[in-house]
């Protein structure tokens, strides 16, 4: 695609949808997650939509029924085999409206490649449950996430990976590390025996305001210990996004009330770059990164905030520019010299995938 040439696609699902995560499935396809929000009987119920960006078209989409004695449910992550002969759904079911009396119950959907739901199996690792994690290998299925043992996330917290055969009919390993759990929203990335993963970090016992809960990690799943920590900012700033390279490398963008914050950590674990800007935007919603340029997408710092990408120059720690986006962008990622998103209109009636070559 060549700059600034895009593409949009009408998702066509039902008003209420609320888009969680956008995942790349390959040959031009996306799969994106979310939920859809019933203003009379309150509750939220999973929903997906997978789009073939190539041929401008949506391929299927479907609802997810949750347990009749649970309150609600949402998408957290969509994947396909490598032939899109099959697709996994991985959602968060809500034991309880009242968030007091909630505990979150994963579960796996298989669908055929026409979307037909073929099966849905319970994940079952712990008390109150979520997931940042799905992947599909020949192997199998792999989910990876955190649990609290109390409600509302009041510990003890554990992290977990739980692999499943690709029928889903019996999971085949099981992981847990009872030394704290990385909080849903967290970015992650599995290679081989070990999980790769940046976020906001909950730790067992108490947490004084000078630990820094945004970091990144390495993790042996197999000999469940973990091999690095990072450690990068403290609770009180605003919109820490982490972005987790294939290499094992990470970056991390947050704000303060004055500033955009800029860190670089190398596959070691080390720190490589630190620095801080003028804050050019007052939200972030995504990271991407090519080369030595860093781009960030979020919400402008004007009374009527808009969607917009800043490009920082790694090198020389300055803002190269920023650039306006058209429409709100509820969902978004950045992928190769493209970024990829859904923007729904002021009342949640229409929903649009768009990819736009940067």
């Amino acid at each position: 695609m060549a700059a600034g040439q895009s593409v949009e696609i009408p998702l066509g699902v039902p008003e209420g949808f609320t888009p969680v995560f956008i995942d790349p499935v390959g040959s031009g396809r996306y799969c994106v997650s979310g939920e859809v929000l019933d203003d009379m009987a309150a509750t939220t119920t999973a929903y997906v939509a997978v789009v073939d960006a190539d041929k401008r078209q949506v391929v299927w989409k479907s609802s997810i029924p949750f347990a009749h004695d649970h309150a609600g449910s949402e998408a957290l992550r969509c994947v396909s085999d490598s032939n899109h002969s099959a697709y996994f759904v991985l959602t968060k079911e809500d034991t309880n409206s009242s968030e007091s009396l909630d505990q979150g119950k994963l579960f796996l959907q298989k669908f055929s490649a026409d979307g037909k739901l073929l099966k849905q199996q319970r994940v079952g690792v712990g008390f109150d449950e979520w997931a940042y994690l799905l992947d599909v290998t020949p192997a199998g299925v792999a989910v990876a996430g955190g649990i609290s043992d109390t409600l509302q996330r009041g510990g003890k917290f554990s992290t977990f990976v739980a692999r499943f055969d690709q029928d889903l009919s019996k999971r085949t390993d099981f992981a847990k590390l009872p030394t704290g759990a990385y909080w849903i929203d967290s970015e992650a990335r599995l290679d081989g025996a070990y999980l790769l993963v940046g976020g906001q970090f909950l730790a067992n016992g108490a947490v004084s305001p000078a630990d820094k809960p945004y970091a990144v990690s390495k993790i042996d799943i197999g000999n469940s210990r973990y091999i690095r920590s990072t450690h990068l900012y403290p609770t009180d700033v605003d919109s820490a996004t982490p972005a987790i390279e294939a290499d094992g490398s990470a970056f991390y963008a947050a704000l303060t009330s004055s500033e955009l914050l800029v860190s670089a950590v190398d596959a070691a674990g080390h720190v490589t770059q630190h620095f801080s800007l003028k804050k050019p935007l007052c939200e972030i919603k995504a990271l991407g990164v090519q080369g030595q340029t860093l781009s960030v997408f979020g919400k402008t710092c004007d009374k009527a905030a808009v969607d917009a990408i800043a490009t920082i120059d790694l090198e020389q720690k300055t803002v190269g520019g920023i650039q306006r986006v058209s429409g709100d962008v509820r969902e978004v990622r950045f992928e190769g010299n493209a970024w990829v998103g859904v923007a729904v209109d002021e009342r949640a009636q229409h929903a649009t995938f768009r990819r736009v070559a940067r």
